[in-house]
């Protein structure tokens, strides 16, 4: 009896390691995948309703609202090999509608999900996905070739009419495994991204020959106009001396030396990114001869950006995100760190 036990408890343990695993690892490629979106950093696929492996939205149209948001994971379009938990079953996958890539969607760290997990009293909102390994059928579940796609025939938990999903014990009619993707999740490598694109913009900008003041750094735009349900962030330009508040606030959308990715203003990460610059790195103060353009010392929040490499070697500017990142109990260990980041840059 005791070996029947030990036996049954290691074989129930190594089950358990193999559907942590095919999770785990999913999880990493989705992160991945929205990290490296072109279109839309933070996006993520269709599930796959046809059990092909692959992203489905009707007619194969990239602009279409997902076919389903609950199916299984698309493990082909996601480079992935063909992952199964330990009953042999594919992975099943729900996405919160507001995080795939289409056009009417805006993403941004300020982007939280609109799915629910509840487990016994405590309750995540907020979820951007959800990973499932359905584990062997359950009651009355059929898993023949009629009824393959039937989400019902898998998951135990999970409910479209309130985008919810529960988390049970296994049990006699529970056997489902789960695994969340959050905003934190997502925008931890995300803003890494982002800030890494910004960046290049401003080294650009820092070296543009046309530029009527070369080697300098645009002011921050201080306010938000919205015409139209367009956004746009003039330019704040003012000259020596300066006061703190000209000196932080949006990336302008008005400089036509300073070029973003079309995905920047289009997904409108102008909100929730905060732009500081050293106070003689501005036009003005360049065209003055102020003072050293990178003399200037910042108080670094958790999740902000230096930016060095002006002739002087000092630091020029400081970019951080503001969003839903810190509303999840993991952001610590997961939102963009305090880091330096620096490329030297030469006349």
């Amino acid at each position: 009896m005791v070996v029947t036990s030990l036996s049954a408890t290691a074989v129930r343990n190594d089950q358990g390691r193999k559907d942590s695993n095919a999770l785990a690892l999913a999880k990493q490629a989705l992160i991945a995948s929205a990290a490296s979106s072109s279109s839309r950093p933070g996006s993520l696929p269709c599930p796959d309703v046809d059990n092909d492996g692959f992203s489905d939205q009707p007619g194969g149209n990239a602009a279409a609202a997902c076919t389903q948001f609950v199916g299984r994971l698309p493990w082909r379009t996601l480079g992935l090999p063909d992952l199964r938990d330990a009953a042999g079953e594919r992975l099943w996958y729900v996405v919160s509608a507001n995080f795939q890539d289409i056009s009417a969607n805006r993403i941004s760290a300020g982007t939280a999900g609109q799915l629910i997990v509840h487990e016994g009293e405590q309750s995540t909102n907020g979820v951007v996905a959800i990973l499932v390994a359905p584990g062997k059928a359950f009651g009355t579940q059929q898993r023949d070739t009629s009824h393959v796609n039937i989400t019902a025939n898998y998951v135990e938990n999970y409910s479209s009419d309130t985008l919810t999903a529960v988390l049970h014990a296994q049990d006699a009619t529970h056997n489902d495994q789960l695994l969340v993707i959050t905003p934190a999740d997502i925008f931890a490598l995300v803003e890494r991204r982002v800030a890494k694109e910004v960046q290049n913009s401003l080294q650009n900008y820092y070296l543009a020959v046309a530029n009527a003041t070369p080697y300098s750094l645009p002011y921050p735009a201080q306010t938000q106009v919205i015409n139209d349900g367009n956004y746009s962030y003039p330019t704040t330009a003012v000259t020596p001396p300066f006061s703190g508040p000209v000196l932080s606030g949006y990336l302008p959308s008005n400089d036509a030396l300073l070029v973003l990715p079309a995905w920047f203003t289009a997904n409108r990460w102008h909100q929730v990114l905060n732009y500081k610059v050293d106070s003689n790195c501005v036009p003005s103060a360049v065209a003055a001869a102020t003072g050293i353009c990178g003399a200037a010392t910042f108080t670094v929040s958790s999740n902000g950006i230096l930016i060095g490499g002006a002739p002087s070697g000092g630091t020029m500017a400081m970019l951080g995100f503001n969003g839903v990142s810190t509303a999840y109990s993991n952001y610590q260990s997961t939102i963009l760190n305090a880091a330096v980041q620096t490329q030297t840059q030469s006349p």
